[in-house]
């Protein structure tokens, strides 16, 4: 983040009480561990490859912030990365890690679900990815809010596909619903859905303007938007869960008018029973072969 945007943090976790800490994502890193050590920050892996055993160096860790320096030296370590989110928790670092422990999983609706017969799947839950956190707090309700906050006085991250800074503070008189694993209702994991959507909608369209711009000039935004919409339907129903594959599937739709996916040899290819392979795999292997193509007939 951008300094001005660093002190706006540090005069976010200043406003809060004592003691605070902060939850470090290890996905962004090789070592998170090694890395804090470096650092000589206080830390607790938050992950355990298995109960009681070893952490894993990919997961979160709960760092102890003694003092600002010590805040201040996590920013300096995570530095650009959506990798921090900070805590105000009073009862102490044990209490915390508790409650963080407890939040490592969520459970949301499964993809048929039935309310006449609701079933969760169990996933991991990266509460110290910055976006992912305010991306949660914003479709949660007051009693959902409660249960993921816990113990704490209040929660301060940079989350830049979120609008920058946030700051979520305890209101006293609201209603807890902390009772066991944190469970997402259908509406609101529609609505985290499609918040997901939204902002990588906007991130493909980014994309083919800068890479494509001879064939966005003459689109208006209209028929960019439909075009994006249309092929990430398309993206989404071969099983792609990557930003950059949909970019790519975008991308290729474009300069092929939008031929690709009629064509009955990379419908074959994508929809293929071939577990080792995923559907963002297939995307990258299909963009390669479309340019090794284009550049032969270049020749």
């Amino acid at each position: 983040m951008q300094e001005n945007d660093r002190q706006l943090v540090i005069q976010a976790l200043g406003s809060l009480p004592a003691e605070r800490f902060a939850v470090v994502d290890g996905a962004h890193f090789d070592n998170l561990p090694k890395e804090l050590d470096i650092w000589q920050l206080e830390h607790k892996a938050l992950y355990l490859e298995k109960l009681g055993e070893t952490p894993s160096t990919a997961g979160p860790y709960l760092v102890t912030l003694p003092d600002w320096e010590a805040a201040n030296r996590v920013l300096s370590l995570v530095g650009e990365l959506p990798a921090v989110v900070f805590w105000s928790w009073g009862d102490g670092q044990p209490s915390l890690y508790k409650h963080l422990r407890r939040i490592n999983m969520i459970e949301i609706p499964v993809d048929d679900f039935d309310p006449e017969l609701p079933k969760y799947d169990r996933v991991l839950f990266r509460h110290g990815d910055p976006n992912v956190m305010a991306s949660m707090l914003s479709v949660l309700d007051e009693g959902k809010f409660m249960h993921l906050i816990g113990g704490a006085a209040g929660l301060v991250m940079f989350a830049g596909d979120e609008g920058g800074l946030r700051v979520a503070q305890r209101i006293s008189d609201m209603g807890a619903d902390n009772q066991g694993i944190l469970r997402l209702s259908a509406e609101q994991y529609e609505a985290l859905k499609s918040s997901k959507v939204n902002k990588v909608s906007a991130n493909v369209r980014n994309y083919l303007k800068k890479c494509a711009p001879e064939q966005t000039k003459s689109m208006s935004d209209d028929q960019l938007n439909a075009h994006v919409a249309t092929t990430m339907k398309e993206s989404l129903n071969f099983g792609v869960t990557s930003e950059a594959s949909h970019c790519r599937w975008s991308y290729m739709q474009l300069l092929s008018g939008n031929k690709l996916a009629k064509n009955e040899a990379v419908g074959n290819m994508m929809m293929a029973d071939a577990p080792g392979i995923s559907a963002n795999e297939r995307v990258k292997i299909l963009m390669n072969r479309t340019i090794s193509t284009m550049k032969k007939s270049a020749r």
